[in-house]
């Protein structure tokens, strides 16, 4: 490593430094936010330079490798029969009972895969019944449900004055907590790691994989057919090698979710009351809560989880004089919106035996992000927007069937009006 490596490289490590210093600080979100970007830039020239990674648009680095194809083809080997199973059936999960008969026909696959599809919309409707999430599912599967729900909150933005943001940008330490890393690693992973085994089950070569970085932020895995490969082979292996990543974030969500639910009763029977992580400004909260503040009651009723605090302030009504309890002081609060207290909380944990309340909590945080994550990018990815798998799917199919002028016009057309939903849904977070 020569000298200007060795330079480049001090630096790289020093904007790392800054950029926790940084987003772990207490300035003012706008002054966070552009302060953390310009760090990222720093950081981003700087890992170009000393490590010769591909630097496009300032902030993005990519790395490419060739290492682990030979693994990767071992296992498809191995469990192809098994791949090809899940990722049938994320096809039918991802677009719905409708498309799955236009795959699978009147087959024995179209109503195993129907049946579990309709398993797991029961699933979401159990912990948060919505007309939507039902109707929307049982037409299209997860790629209706969230450009339905993200299409009546762009609704709620544009005439109905919401606040609510649909979407926003992830990232970890300043709009999203810093274990949410942990899930945007695991998830990236399993994603390309999905479809590099499809690719090699469906015999189209895999040229190189590598990784792309926000700054140092790992933000994707990749793995690069030979396009010529994916070109000539048939429209079923096309969807399989498609729908693999999406496929596999839709597993990991499934996973994680059995895995969080005891957890986070665990986590919940850990709790002995609510730690204040922000305050919304103009808010019920504003005149009188910071962060660090611990609150045990609210309206004489104990808190012990956010989740208890939530309930209550819930049923909170404008002009409330509710009594609280914070730090073991008793102080009183007077509500200037229904149903908002204005603060962003976690769950105060206390030690377990041995292990510290602390990890307990990242522990759940990670859990929580990597669920959250995981099924968030899997529908974002199923959509036709421009670069994403949804879309190069919508081309093929229409493609095989009206050609590539038409094919190349409705997926514009397609993802255009999402990429413009997902702009409003944006806008509130800005």
């Amino acid at each position: 490593m020569n000298n200007e490596r060795i330079a480049w490289l001090i630096v790289f490590i020093a904007s790392i430094i800054l950029f926790f210093a940084t987003a772990l600080s207490r300035l003012d979100f706008a002054v966070k936010t552009f302060s953390v970007l310009v760090v990222l830039v720093v950081n981003s020239v700087s890992l170009a330079k000393a490590f010769n990674t591909e630097n496009y648009y300032v902030f993005l680095n990519i790395k490419r490798t060739e290492k682990g194809l030979r693994k990767i083809k071992q296992l498809a080997l191995k469990h192809e029969g098994a791949i090809k199973k899940l990722v049938d059936l994320g096809l039918a999960v991802s677009f719905g009972p409708f498309y799955s008969y236009y795959v699978f026909g009147n087959s024995r696959k179209f109503y195993t895969y129907t049946a579990l599809l309709i398993v797991f919309i029961a699933f979401l409707e159990f912990n948060n019944p919505s007309a939507i999430v039902l109707a929307s599912g049982l037409i299209g599967g997860l790629a209706l449900i969230g450009l339905s729900l993200m299409g009546v909150n762009a609704y709620s933005i544009l005439f109905a004055h919401s606040t609510q943001a649909g979407a926003t940008l992830a990232i970890p330490f300043v709009t999203i907590p810093g274990e949410a890393l942990i899930a945007i690693i695991l998830i990236i992973v399993s994603h390309e790691a999905f479809h590099a085994l499809v690719f090699s089950i469906e015999k189209i070569k895999i040229k190189n994989s590598g990784i792309a970085l926000l700054s140092f932020i790992p933000i994707a895995a990749f793995v690069e057919p030979d396009e010529k490969k994916l070109e000539k082979t048939t429209i079923t292996n096309k969807r399989r090698a498609l729908i693999a990543g999406s496929a596999a974030n839709f597993y990991l969500f499934v996973i994680f979710t059995l895995i969080t639910i005891p957890f986070m009763l665990f986590y919940n029977n850990q709790s002995k009351g609510v730690i204040v992580e922000g305050v919304v400004s103009n808010s019920t909260a504003s005149g009188f809560l910071k962060a660090g503040d611990v609150i045990t009651s609210f309206n004489n009723t104990p808190i012990y989880n956010v989740q208890s605090l939530a309930n209550l302030t819930s049923i909170t009504k404008k002009g409330e004089v509710i009594p609280m309890t914070v730090n073991g002081v008793n102080v009183t609060a007077v509500f200037i919106q229904n149903s908002l207290l204005g603060i962003a909380g976690a769950n105060l944990i206390a030690n377990f035996y041995f292990i510290p309340g602390w990890f307990i909590n990242s522990v759940t945080i990670a859990l929580q992000w990597i669920v959250i994550l995981s099924i968030s990018i899997a529908v974002i990815n199923i959509l036709p927007l421009y670069i994403t798998d949804g879309a190069r799917l919508m081309y093929e199919e229409i493609k095989e069937k009206k050609g590539r002028k038409t094919a190349a016009r409705m997926t514009s057309l397609a993802s255009l009006i999402v990429l413009i939903v997902i702009i409003i849904n944006i806008i509130p977070a800005l």
